[in-house]
């Protein structure tokens, strides 16, 4: 057999069985879409999951054993046994406190002060405060080492409260059972779907299988192409669930930040600053100082890849496009754009007017939040990997933009088009800048100057129009 006939044989399949489906984009977009959802799920759940053992590996490092010496034991012979506790592989970090010590900050913080002066001497023990490595910081390992510890000579009590230790991993194994068993299911789910998608594509093609089968051709060579087909279909339902997984990410932190606002009246830019600080302190604490890397060539190509050769343009791009199109209809053709144009005048007389303010802001920071989400996900395919602090200064990019847009600050104004053409015109800016070697630092202060004449500029041309037209009133 020619082997580059076989290879060449298998691309043209390949590259046939995707002609065959796109030429259904309803029914291929319904089919992936069940599939991505299917995925999504668990995706989303093992997700969460492992950030919470990843956030608590980090908790572990505070579950402190408190070691009381005998009062008999000497300075010379505290100070041994921490060496020796120091020298073990399952200790992190050893704390000496003196019965000195810690009389004195008894004394300051009980404000029993007088009542200890009566003491005829000092009641208390020498104390070793004993941090577990983070790989003993577990129920067993923090058991086996309060044993050890127990077990050296005048050692008096070693204390451990392991108990909310036990059932938060307790709950956790839960929720890791509870993950594996939906994957196990809904992935059970995305083989029936696929396995039910091809068998129609086979009794529609009943007839065509059935020719080829006539000439010769072989059970092989008759069922690759719906092999590839199901393929096909696999890649897009999993690409598709990556993205539902970053837009369920964004949407739940949107929510988190429409609850505060609505729900206890908190300023918005307030509340989006904290939030802000919170989800990049999280992405820190998950992440720590490294970066994800290996991502599959076909996310990479959501944004790396060019659809349009001439001009050359973007997949990302396109959907921004798209995005912006899709909400410039909405926010000036329809009735929600509407009420969103009179919350933002005023809030008050659009409530008495029967709007519902904040169910129409929440859903507002909902729908925020999955956009970022999105951009978040296309960003990390665009550049290939992820750190906690990738987009770090960029609100000050975005602010610029949306006020250069036309956007007020104060609500009310402001359009879609004129956004959009800010976001390419102080693109093209930056990029300039960039190629003429420009410091970053000089870019900033440049940014930071558009956006203070921005936000003037209006109101200094407000202020004089109004002067100019009441200085002809008086004349007149």
């Amino acid at each position: 057999m020619n082997i580059r006939a076989y290879f060449a044989r298998h691309a043209q399949t390949l590259v046939g069985s995707l002609g065959r489906i796109v030429k259904h984009p309803f029914a291929t977009l319904m089919t992936m879409g069940v599939i991505a959802v299917a995925l999504a799920l668990p995706l989303f759940l093992n997700l969460l999951l492992t950030n919470v053992r990843t956030a608590t590996g980090n908790w572990n490092e505070a579950f402190d054993l408190s070691v009381y010496m005998d009062k008999r034991a000497s300075a010379v012979r505290t100070a041994s046994v921490a060496k020796q506790l120091r020298q073990r592989d399952d200790v992190a970090a050893v704390r000496v406190i003196t019965a000195d010590q810690a009389l004195t900050e008894f004394r300051n913080d009980s404000g029993f002060g007088k009542a200890l002066d009566a003491l005829s001497d000092n009641p208390l023990p020498d104390t070793l405060i004993v941090t577990p490595t983070l790989g003993k910081s577990t129920p067993q390992g923090t058991a086996a080492l309060k044993a050890a510890i127990a077990a050296v000579a005048d050692v008096q009590t070693v204390q451990l409260d392991t108990e909310w230790v036990k059932r938060l991993h307790a709950m956790l194994e839960i929720v890791r059972r509870v993950v594996l068993l939906t994957g196990g299911l809904l992935g059970a789910g995305v083989v029936l779907i696929v396995g039910n998608t091809i068998r129609l594509d086979i009794l529609n093609r009943r007839t065509e299988i059935e020719v080829m089968k006539l000439v010769g051709a072989s059970d092989g060579f008759a069922r690759r192409p719906f092999l590839y087909s199901g393929i096909w279909y696999g890649l897009g339902g999993g690409l598709m669930a990556l993205i539902l997984v970053a837009l369920a990410v964004g949407a739940l932190c949107g929510a988190f930040n429409g609850a505060l606002v609505t729900g206890f009246g908190l300023p918005s830019i307030v509340v989006t600053i904290g939030t802000m600080s919170l989800y990049r302190g999280i992405a820190q604490l998950v992440l720590g100082d490294g970066a994800i890397t290996d991502y599959p060539p076909a996310f990479t190509g959501l944004a790396q890849n060019v659809i349009v050769e001439m001009p050359p343009l973007y997949a990302a791009f396109i959907l921004f496009l798209l995005i912006a199109a899709l909400f410039a209809s909405a926010l000036h053709k329809t009735i929600w754009g509407r009420m969103l144009y009179a919350i933002g005048n005023n809030p008050d007389a659009a409530r008495f007017s029967g709007v519902p303010v904040n169910r129409i802001r929440f859903i507002l920071f909902v729908l925020t939040g999955m956009l970022a989400g999105l951009a978040s996900a296309l960003l990390t395919a665009r550049i290939g990997s992820m750190r906690p602090n990738i987009a770090l200064g960029w609100e000050l990019d975005i602010v610029t933009m949306v006020v250069l847009g036309g956007v007020s600050i104060a609500g009310g104004s402001g359009t879609i088009p004129g956004v959009v053409l800010a976001v390419f015109v102080l693109g093209l800016a930056t990029y300039g800048l960039t190629l003429l070697n420009i410091p970053g630092i000089v870019i900033n202060i440049v940014l930071g100057v558009l956006l203070v004449a921005a936000i003037a500029l209006p109101i200094l041309v407000r202020r004089l129009l109004d002067r100019l037209a009441a200085g002809r009133g008086a004349a007149g």
